[in-house]
């Protein structure tokens, strides 16, 4: 039987970016963390798997429970690390705790990206941008081809890029901002058919 995880890849993100604007209590938290989660169940019982009326009731029951375990075990955790905490009423609600709401404020600073589209304007001058982005900074390498494509280039290989158009500076700004310019070679045809790189 496989565990129930949330689509995100970080729950403790999920569950701290619901409770810093209000507590909520561990039902509430399973609701919500329900709507963006799913649940791999897959049951080896050969009795009940060839039930077809026993079979979903069981799974069902099976899924539910998980859920909340899932839940509670989540939030024993980040009350382990100081992340939420309970407030004082009766009725089991969680906060985020000022070390909660930090984590969540520096996660969205780093996975703070530039606008995606500039500014289109043609020009007679055919442009090669070339990248090789090392896979822990996924996010960039597609970020950047998003970029190129909104740009008009059009694609000649994954990493190889074409188009004749003026990059504006502020795409040079937005590839220094990350960190990208040691990683990205962009080079432009000239009249004779010679290539020249184009300084950021």
């Amino acid at each position: 039987m496989e565990n129930y995880r949330p689509v995100r890849d970080n729950a403790t993100l999920l569950i701290l970016e619901m409770i810093q604007a209000g507590a909520m209590t561990a039902v509430a938290i399973h609701d919500a963390l329900n709507k963006y989660s799913r649940v791999n169940l897959q049951s080896r019982m050969r009795r009940v798997h060839d039930d077809p009326i026993r079979q979903p009731i069981f799974e069902h029951r099976i899924r539910a429970l998980q859920e909340r375990q899932y839940v509670h075990k989540l939030l024993s955790k980040l009350k382990h690390e100081g992340l939420v905490a309970k407030t004082a009423d009766r009725n089991g609600r969680w906060k985020a705790t000022l070390a909660g709401m930090m984590r969540v404020k520096k996660s969205a600073q780093r996975n703070a990206y530039p606008p995606k589209t500039f500014t289109v304007k043609q020009s007679h001058e055919l442009k090669i941008v070339i990248f090789d982005i090392p896979e822990r900074q996924k996010g960039k390498r597609e970020w950047l081809r998003a970029v190129l494509k909104n740009l008009r280039f059009v694609k000649l290989q994954q990493s190889v890029w074409a188009g004749k158009v003026v990059l504006p500076e502020a795409f040079f700004d937005a590839l220094r901002a990350l960190g990208l310019l040691s990683h990205v070679q962009i080079l432009a045809v000239t009249k004779t058919g010679s290539l020249k790189h184009v300084d950021a």
